[in-house]
């Protein structure tokens, strides 16, 4: 159950025709796909009598900004809904002058899409340091180089609205400092008025489980979010996983992807009545690739070349159609040249996230 990734992840960095593609390999496994059917009540589902049900239904619920003059216009959005909305094609402009309020990865995808839609003075606010921002620099780089402007140390006070129409917003200009407990405290050293058009929320997102009784022996904490075991995601009722936002509030999409695998070995040990703690050690579990006494016809010598970026679309280009994708991947001559680069050492890399 779950999935939001064709609607809050931008078409020009994941394109719809890679996600059919991958739900193609999946479907095509034999997994049965129930499109158009809400679930409406954890109850009823438990009744149908499942041997387990595993919920990634991520944390769509987009927090709110509630200050002065929020609700005198139209023109103030919460960031998840306003993607849907733009990936729905209910939204296919926004204003000149757009202001996107947030320090996270939801801020650039809104920042990004504001360009496509017709934003020509786009910035980014965040009330914090750079440092302390949530958004990965792989997120925050090509937002910056398609000339998004950062402006940090600014905490938003108040919506300006006149006759209707949204013309700015107030923040406090902070500056941060450490107290003698080594906490980060503020002081505010000025306030300003910038102007503009349309203002979209993206301060962070929170799960949202309505169609999920409380009755039924599944415990939540006081942010709505379920207990969950980390090792193996089951939740406080036997049999019923989760995965992704559902489990530990908003991360990304390569965290929810592990969260799903280790689920599905869970699953797997639940349905075989197996010791779900009972897996393989944290870390590689491969032997050697190379290939003995034929290694001598590896190409081991050693290139100079710069490692190759990712080629792009030019920056022309890139605004003309939202659906364009940004990262093109390498041409065969770049991939062939890029791999060349290996010095074939046969050292296993662990990355830990």
């Amino acid at each position: 159950m779950g999935g939001l990734i064709r609607s809050n992840i931008p078409k020009f960095r994941l394109p719809p025709e890679v996600i059919d593609e991958e739900f193609d390999v999946i479907v095509e496994q034999g997994a049965k796909l129930h499109l158009n059917h809400p679930i409406e009540s954890m109850k009823d589902l438990l009744a149908e009598d499942y041997d387990a049900i595993f919920v990634g239904t991520g944390a769509p619920k987009g927090r709110e900004l509630d200050l002065p003059g929020r609700y005198d216009t139209d023109q103030i959005f919460v960031g998840i809904a306003w993607l849907e909305s733009v990936a729905f094609e209910h939204i296919e402009s926004v204003g000149e002058r757009v202001l996107i309020i947030g320090g996270g990865n939801t801020a650039m995808d809104c920042c990004r899409t504001s360009l496509r839609l017709g934003g020509k003075e786009v910035k980014v606010l965040y009330r914090g340091t750079r440092d302390r921002m949530k958004s990965s620099d792989w997120e925050l780089e090509p937002a910056l180089e398609e000339d998004v402007e950062l402006i940090l140390n600014h905490s938003p006070e108040e919506y300006i609205v006149e006759e209707g129409k949204l013309v700015g917003m107030k923040f406090s200009v902070l500056e941060w400092h450490k107290d003698k407990n080594g906490k980060l405290k503020s002081t505010k050293k000025d306030e300003v008025i910038i102007p503009c058009d349309t203002v979209i929320l993206a301060i962070g997102q929170e799960n949202s489980f309505p169609w999920v009784e409380r009755d039924i022996g599944l415990d939540f904490d006081e942010w709505e979010v379920p207990h969950v075991d980390p090792i193996t995601y089951e939740s406080t009722l036997s049999g019923v996983f989760f995965g992704g936002d559902s489990a530990f509030g908003p991360k990304n999409i390569i965290e929810a992807v592990e969260h799903g695998h280790q689920a599905a070995i869970s699953i797997h040990k639940y349905c075989h009545n197996d010791s779900l703690t009972d897996r393989l050690p944290y870390g590689m579990n491969l032997v050697t690739a190379k290939m003995g006494i034929h290694e001598w016809t590896y190409s081991n010598d050693y290139g100079y070349e710069n490692r190759f970026e990712v080629p792009t679309v030019p920056m022309e280009n890139r605004f003309k159609d939202i659906n364009i994708e940004v990262e093109l991947g390498y041409e065969p001559g770049q991939f062939k040249k890029e791999v060349e680069r290996c010095l074939n050492c046969d050292i296993q890399t662990d990355f830990v996230a």
